[in-house]
């Protein structure tokens, strides 16, 4: 949840230079355009479906890592690398996975072909 107090104005600048080009300026002021006109309210537009959706991934995403390292790793032995890849690997597939479903429950007719287009 903490790095969406800076990944949220990130998004929000980001969106606002996709939809009106070099009308916004910069980065940076972009940035002080969203924040003079409509202070941190602005900064910080879409907050709750951005947490939405990074809880729903990191909730699947802990659960399924939680669930290979148990299954695969014996009490007795240290964990390898090689166990850590295969659950992290696993862990964030499902993820994104969860990611890819949510985006087309609200965006029904736009399509991933191929995993490039990611």
């Amino acid at each position: 949840m903490v790095q969406l107090s800076v990944a949220c104005p990130v998004e929000v600048v980001k969106v606002r230079q996709q939809a009106y080009g070099d009308l916004v300026g910069g980065p940076i002021q972009c940035l002080k355009n969203i924040y003079l006109s409509k202070g941190y309210k602005g900064l910080y537009a879409g907050l709750g479906p951005m947490a939405a959706r990074n809880i729903g991934g990191g909730i699947a995403q802990s659960a399924v890592y939680r669930c290979i390292m148990e299954s695969i790793v014996k009490k007795d032995k240290p964990i390898n690398w090689m166990e850590l890849w295969l659950a992290a690997g696993f862990a964030g597939t499902v993820s994104w996975c969860k990611y890819l479903y949510t985006h087309h429950t609200y965006y029904p007719y736009y399509y991933y072909y191929l995993t490039i287009c990611c």
